[in-house]
């Protein structure tokens, strides 16, 4: 059942229209519009419009035109809380939509606080338009080398044991040239170069705890959100879990995939895809953290660790 509360005030439903719905700019691309912009589409002012999204009330005419304005319903900005959420589900779909986005092809973590899902969303449609964590123009792997890794695939193996996922894993940092100590983000790389298709990594307000992520698939890239607070090792907890995400394939099957129960129920990872994502992301952090094996050193380690390698007989890797 959908409250009032849960629909926010008619101030916040304004605001929240103006963070979702963007116009295609050609020199920008998708951008917000602006307080001038909605006031020339209504006939209002470019203050007038400023005040609404300040509290000042507006007419009912006022509000149902902005509500056309941004091709949704009036109700949107009615009494009737259903209604009012149906209207939601419309602008968040239109704004998927826009983005490049089936919905299918969306996998949440969801807070375990009680915020709206066109709220989660939201921020996740914000995310997409920020300038990733590392540079946009990823080298592209040969055709061949893109498929070695696809025997891993979920939709060829079925569910994986956590044995096979530590294979998985080994098998990726080998096929990436990665030795540790290695960062989750640089992991992001290159498997991007690997692939042949970016990953987007960008830390942002996703409003919830720091264990919160969201991978997002469009056309060209992967999008990986992560809480901007989150601590280090949650951070890379987190990334490492949607690439686990990705290098399965889970979101091939097609239905929509909640990363992360709800905390407050006795359900976490039930999904067995949580579950294979959530046990990988723990492999690769503890691989991250291993020592080089003999003969194994990585190039570029700095003296002071090539010295203490070099006292237990490790030598650079040729």
């Amino acid at each position: 059942m959908t409250s009032a509360e849960s629909v926010g005030s008619v101030t916040d439903r304004l605001n929240w229209l103006f963070d979702v719905v963007t116009v295609l700019d050609p020199d920008t691309g998708r951008r917000p519009y602006t307080d001038a912009e909605v006031g020339e589409g209504v006939g209002a002012s470019q203050i007038k419009i400023a005040l609404h999204r300040h509290g000042e009330p507006a007419t009912p005419d006022l509000l149902s035109a902005i509500a056309k304005f941004f091709g949704t319903d009036p109700a949107f900005f009615g009494s009737d809380p259903s209604a009012v959420a149906r209207a939601y589900e419309r602008v968040v779909q239109s704004a998927l939509r826009d983005c490049g986005l089936d919905e299918h092809r969306l996998c949440r973590v969801f807070s375990p606080l009680p915020e709206p899902r066109w709220d989660q969303l939201r921020r996740v449609l914000v995310g997409l338009r920020a300038p990733s964590s590392f540079g946009e123009d990823m080298p592209q792997a040969a055709p061949e080398a893109r498929t070695r890794l696809r025997i891993w695939s979920s939709t060829l193996t079925g569910p994986m044991s956590a044995a096979q996922l530590e294979d998985l894993c080994r098998d990726v940092l080998v096929a990436l040239n990665t030795r540790p100590p290695w960062e989750p983000i640089d992991l992001c790389q290159r498997l991007s170069a690997y692939r042949g298709r970016r990953i987007k990594v960008k830390g942002v307000d996703l409003g919830a705890t720091t264990s919160i992520g969201h991978l997002v698939q469009q056309s060209r890239v992967d999008s990986i959100f992560y809480e901007r607070t989150a601590p280090a090792p949650q951070r890379d907890l987190v990334i490492a879990h949607e690439l686990i995400h990705l290098l399965r394939r889970h979101l091939d099957f097609g239905d929509a995939l909640t990363c992360g129960a709800d905390l407050a129920t006795d359900n976490a990872y039930s999904d067995w895809r949580e579950w294979e994502a959530e046990v990988g992301a723990r492999i690769l952090a503890g691989l991250a953290r291993e020592r080089p094996r003999p003969n194994g050193l990585r190039p570029g380690v700095s003296a002071e660790e090539r010295g203490i390698a070099g006292a237990f007989g490790f030598v650079d890797q040729e």
